[in-house]
């Protein structure tokens, strides 16, 4: 009888199961970025976070979620543990002088990028300050750009908006001249991620 009990289990053993009909579980969304232009509404689900951390002597936060070529990365300076606005503008000394970024940015700083095309393999940058050296001179005149926290460590949460930000890279390439004209309006209607 023994033998019998365990050859049925041998011969039923994976029955009832199904294989490969599952579906995949959906992605966790960190942010929904919507970037306006003149080529319409574009809308991003943005499903990895590359970097989420605040150093606690300098006080800068630093917040990167992305999915494919959409990217978007925040820095807050004497960032707050508790809900809070910051509002970020681009450092005089970053707009006047090709081969030093100066003091960058004020406050907080933006920074976006996404497919140049739907079915596109590059992207473009909009941006409100200047991050390298070398990127040609501009000057951020686009209005209000704010990070608004509505809560802090470990569970940071927020939206972001940023009017005009401008183009400094076209198809994956550094723009050359920049054209202050050519822009992008930012909407990050919420966003979050685990800060340590």
């Amino acid at each position: 009888m023994r033998s019998a009990t365990i050859l049925a289990l041998a011969v039923c053993t994976g029955c009832g199961l199904e294989t490969g009909t599952e579906d995949p579980p959906e992605p966790v969304v960190y942010g929904s970025l919507e970037l306006t232009a003149a080529g319409g509404v574009a809308t991003y689900d943005l499903t990895s976070v590359d970097l989420c951390e605040r150093d606690v002597d300098s006080g800068l936060a630093k917040i990167t979620l992305s999915a494919g070529l959409a990217r978007l990365e925040m820095k807050i300076k004497g960032f707050a543990s508790s809900a809070r606005t910051y509002e970020c503008a681009q450092a005089a000394d970053n707009a006047t002088e090709l081969g030093s970024v100066g003091g960058k940015f004020d406050g907080c700083m933006v920074s976006v990028q996404a497919p140049s095309a739907p079915d596109a393999a590059t992207a473009d940058g909009y941006d409100m300050h200047r991050a390298e050296p070398d990127t040609k001179l501009f000057t951020y005149e686009g209005g209000t750009c704010q990070i608004d926290v509505t809560s802090g460590p470990s569970a940071l949460a927020g939206s972001v908006t940023c009017p005009k930000l401008i183009q400094t890279s076209l198809e994956g390439a550094p723009r050359n001249p920049i054209d202050p004209s050519v822009t992008a309006d930012l909407r990050v209607a919420s966003f979050r991620c685990d800060m340590p």
